[in-house]
């Protein structure tokens, strides 16, 4: 046992390192066989760690080449990332440091409770694993809690911002030189003045940490919010040509009955054509035309996958809202369940349900359609079932922030294999206007 705990102490800082790379690797996506790599990988740092000292004996490891090792062990344990994560090395690096400042706010936590423990007289080694244990669990759970957990939720995490991650390793840098003149110094400085540098260390690095997540948040959900901005861009261009055309349908279907119903075709004849043309004519007059034209072209997009469309709509309830704005909203809700729906044996099964109805003050949207895959909702949207998740998902966001745009709310429900997503918008006076 004191055998395992010798070399434990002699390989502190790479076990260390190990552990504060744990809230920050849930971001990433790990490769084939990734434990099989992570334990070849972890035996190598181990190895690498256990005989640098034998590389690099007596006094040669003090002072400046010692901090030089330490960072060698850490760009280590990156390139051991890049074996077991398939992540771009800018994204890697962001962990490598996050997990080296992680270690080092932990170091210093330590040196303060052994300041304490000497203080007051607690010379107890197991006192003192105790509070190893608790201190490095809490930080870790923190980090993860204050810094991590939100990036979670973004389907894809990317560091693409080579200046912070450079500006980081700056700082990572300086914190290893404060480190080592600490290391020198410490038995001439004051306790106080001894407590005071190791919290200013501290609070650098959980600064770095914050200003390194919050850069990485925000370039995510700028990344997110410009593919949902071209999608509405996109929205507008098919609005404009979809109302184009189906102006064209009708007045064509229009010109076609009126030959038919003027024609010297026999009556039979007339009637068969007449039933076949009613079975296309899929105009809708709900009060709001944006809304007829999207309900229209979903409809006969519908008709030719066999998918069956119902509708119970008061459009006037939308007359408030962007024409772009409603195409965009209802073509993506639609869309979304089309291709759910077009490739489903089951007819029975292939439908999809459309409801706009005024609620007290506001209207309710929602839209229902039979889903075939067990889907999981994660931080209130479902989980992708397509291997390229980076550019699927975009829909369902995109009217995620048409709604809040507007001030409402959406939720999205899985049950008993019926996908539903409901929203509420408010509705300020009778007309409909909307806030």
């Amino acid at each position: 046992m004191s055998a395992i705990i010798d070399f434990l102490e002699d390989n502190f800082f790479i076990f260390e390192i190990f552990v504060s790379y744990v809230p920050f690797v849930i971001l990433l996506k790990p490769r084939k066989f990734f434990w099989l790599r992570l334990i070849a990988c972890m035996s190598g740092c181990v190895l690498v760690s256990y005989l640098l000292p034998d590389i690099f004996p007596g006094n040669i490891l003090d002072n400046i080449l010692n901090m030089l090792l330490f960072a060698f062990q850490v760009c280590l344990t990156v390139a051991c990332l890049k074996i077991c994560y398939k992540e771009s090395l800018l994204t890697l690096i962001l962990c490598g440091i996050s997990a080296y400042a992680t270690q080092h706010i932990f170091y210093r936590i330590r040196m303060v409770t052994m300041i304490a423990m000497d203080r007051f007289g607690w010379h107890n080694d197991w006192l003192f694993a105790l509070l190893y244990c608790v201190e490095f669990a809490s930080l870790l759970i923190l980090l993860y809690l204050f810094l991590v957990r939100k990036l979670k939720k973004q389907a894809e995490f990317k560091v693409n911002n080579v200046k912070a991650v450079f500006l980081s390793v700056a700082v990572i840098v300086i914190a290893i030189v404060l480190n080592n003149i600490s290391m020198v110094e410490m038995f001439s400085m004051g306790m106080i003045a001894l407590i005071a540098f190791n919290a200013y260390v501290v609070f650098a690095c959980l600064f770095l940490l914050i200003n390194l997540f919050n850069n990485a948040y925000s370039k995510a959900m700028q990344h997110e919010i410009e593919i949902v901005q071209t999608l509405w861009m996109q929205d507008r261009r098919q609005y404009e040509a979809s109302k184009q055309n189906i102006e064209l349908l009708n007045m064509k279907f229009h010109d076609l009955k009126y030959f038919i119903n003027n024609s010297s075709l026999d009556k039979t004849s007339i009637q068969e054509m007449s039933r076949c043309l009613d079975t296309y004519d899929s105009s809708f007059n709900t009060g709001n035309k944006s809304l007829d034209v999207v309900l229209t072209e979903k409809k006969l997009l519908c008709d030719n996958k066999g998918i069956k469309f119902f509708c119970m709509a008061d459009g006037k309830l939308l007359n408030g809202i962007k024409v772009s704005d409603i195409y965009s909203l209802f073509g993506n809700a639609i869309d979304n369940a089309i291709e759910c729906l077009a490739d489903l044996a089951d007819e029975d099964k292939k439908y999809i349900s459309i409801l706009v109805k005024r609620v007290n003050n506001m209207v309710r949207i929602q839209f229902e359609n039979f889903t075939p895959n067990q889907l999981q909702i994660i931080n209130g949207f479902p989980k992708t079932t397509k291997s390229d998740k980076e550019n699927h998902g975009f829909g369902l966001k995109s009217i995620y922030y048409m709604v809040e745009k507007h001030n409402g709310v959406m939720e999205i429900s899985v049950e008993d294999n019926v996908f539903r997503v409901s929203i509420l918008l408010p509705i300020t006076s009778q007309t409909g206007d909307f806030s």
